[in-house]
């Protein structure tokens, strides 16, 4: 249920982002925003329902470190997509994620799915892009009628 309300939600962020860019607001101010609340609810998730802080070996502090910094950069170029750039092309690359995440486990790991996974990822990935593109023709109509 938590994975079907976070996609629920992912459109409403993404329109919210591209509201934020209209008001010039800047991509570092969004992300850092986005990344305290995250933060915040992550320390308050560790404390209820993990008992507190845990503390990790060194080579794990610098994955994290690692991860972290790949996170918020990767995070600054895709609101700025949102904000300033196509944002039909970037939905549908980000719903492209999902294939090509099961393509890299299958070379790197050498996992598979069963067929009705991956019947599954193309419904996401078709549905997620028709939504776009869908989304977007409405936008133009309503455009339009407003310029008559």
């Amino acid at each position: 249920m938590l994975g079907l309300a976070a996609g629920a939600l992912g459109p409403v962020i993404f329109f919210q982002i591209k509201q934020l860019g209209r008001l010039k607001e800047p991509s570092y101010r969004i992300v850092f925003y986005f990344s305290l609340v995250g933060t915040i609810w992550g320390f308050a998730g560790m404390f209820l329902i993990e008992n507190g802080l845990a503390w990790h070996s060194t080579e794990t502090m610098l994955g994290l470190l690692g991860v972290g910094t790949v996170a918020i950069l990767a995070q600054l170029a895709m609101t700025r997509a949102y904000a300033y750039g196509n944002m039909m092309l970037s939905a549908c690359l980000q719903f492209a994620t999902i294939p090509f995440s099961e393509i890299l486990s299958a070379v790197v790991f050498h996992e598979t799915l069963p067929a009705v996974a991956l019947a599954g990822m193309g419904l996401i990935l078709v549905s997620g892009c028709s939504a776009t593109v869908i989304t977007k023709r409405m936008e133009q109509r309503k455009a339009e009628r407003a310029a008559d």
